[in-house]
């Protein structure tokens, strides 16, 4: 029986992190584009990716999850529009991160640890959700 290293174990130990973190859409380096989002009418429940139903809050409408999806989901390392709703409502709803309530009434979430940033809008539509490209914790701050 051979010996493993401190080493060769804390190897093996960052490997499966970074694989738990690309399976969950962790690792990117994301810049926002575009203005703000938030003209249209807006559904609570859409269906999205043939015939999958999503529950909890979503896009103004299906275009402006379409558009976003293709913009940021790549990058947050989603495969469907239904994994990077799901991805934004767990930012919303996990215990410990930050949020406030903007001078426009939205509010803004950050998961300080994945630095994903999401904004739901004052009548609870997501209007945006990717990672900021800088210090995500003054970002948020700033958006205040």
């Amino acid at each position: 029986m051979s010996k493993v290293s401190f080493t060769q174990r804390l190897l093996l130990i960052l490997i499966l992190l970074a694989i738990f973190m690309v399976f969950r859409g962790f690792i990117s380096d994301h810049t926002q584009q575009g203005g703000q989002y938030g003209s249209g009418k807006e559904v609570h429940s859409v269906q999205v990716d043939s015939g999958s139903h999503h529950r909890g809050r979503t896009f103004r409408t299906q275009r402006q999850l379409e558009d976003h999806y293709r913009r940021h989901g790549g990058e947050l390392g989603y495969r469907s529009m239904d994994d990077y709703v799901s991805g934004a409502n767990a930012v919303i709803s996990r215990p410990g991160n930050m949020s406030s309530r903007q001078n426009d009434g939205d509010t803004q979430y950050l998961n300080p640890d994945t630095c994903e940033y999401v904004v739901v809008s004052r009548d609870q539509y997501i209007r945006t959700y990717f990672r900021p490209n800088r210090d995500c914790v003054r970002y948020f701050e700033r958006q205040k």
